[in-house]
């Protein structure tokens, strides 16, 4: 039990036994400890309504953190592949060209050809940064390295390649 818990479990004791309802009636030094409880109490329950209140600041922070990484990954992205954010549009211009997309759940950049849905992460997952990194180590001067990645049970492939070389496999496509 907690020491809050276990101070109003004293506390409702004590009170039974000084209305009457509990026996044996209460002496008069357990009379001045119902006080002493009671301002115990409440000072635990502000101690724990600020660390809540810490918490829900520190959540706060971290979640503005997120969104931040987001907004400047769709930012660079969009930068670095001549497109356009779409936030909540209907539809966006790219070019002389007009893209509908569900407002309700739209990707976050779109080219002409393209549509991208970005994630900007405090880290890459270690398997994925380890497959690049053997990719990248592994292939022969001339070529591009690509990372292939598949789930077995869902039978889907997932093909990786860096920012730079992606953007040089595109450059006649994008912009």
């Amino acid at each position: 039990m907690t020491e809050l818990k276990e101070i109003y479990a004293k506390l409702n004791i004590l009170i039974d036994r000084e209305l009457g309802i509990a026996q044996p009636p209460l002496s008069l030094m357990e009379k001045t400890k119902i006080p002493l409880l009671q301002e115990r109490a409440h000072e635990l329950e502000q101690e724990k309504k600020a660390q809540e209140t810490i918490k829900r600041e520190e959540k706060s922070l971290e979640m503005k953190r997120r969104r931040g990484r987001g907004r400047y990954g769709e930012q660079r992205l969009a930068k670095k592949v001549g497109g356009v954010i779409v936030g909540r549009s209907k539809a966006v211009k790219v070019g002389d060209k007009w893209i509908k997309t569900d407002c309700q759940k739209p990707p976050d950049v779109v080219t002409e050809v393209f549509s991208f849905e970005s994630k900007w992460l405090k880290n890459v997952p270690a398997m994925l940064h380890k497959v690049m990194s053997q990719a990248v180590s592994n292939a022969p001067k001339d070529l591009t390295p690509v990372g292939v990645i598949g789930d077995r049970e869902q039978h889907i492939v997932y093909y990786i390649m860096t920012e730079h070389d992606w953007l040089e496999w595109h450059r006649g496509v994008i912009k």
